[in-house]
């Protein structure tokens, strides 16, 4: 599957997965819009919860949720 399928794949089940989930930051700038730079903004300003797996950044999936109906992180 390449990287493309699988961020189509990611967003057609966001709305199933549950908060606790981790996400890939290209899914973030698919739904908002933004940039990975502005996206790192985000996380460096508390405004999106993020994690590591094996050196990799994820977003809280319950995070991002929240950033998108303007509450915060």
């Amino acid at each position: 599957m390449t990287k493309s399928e699988k961020l189509a794949a990611t967003l057609a089940t966001f709305d199933t997965l549950p908060d606790c989930a981790g996400v890939a930051i290209p899914v973030y700038c698919s739904i908002t819009g933004r940039s990975r730079a502005s996206s790192y903004r985000d996380i460096a300003a508390g405004r999106i919860e993020a994690f590591k797996i094996n050196g990799s950044t994820r977003l809280r999936v319950g995070s991002l949720r929240r950033a998108l109906a303007g509450t915060p992180a």
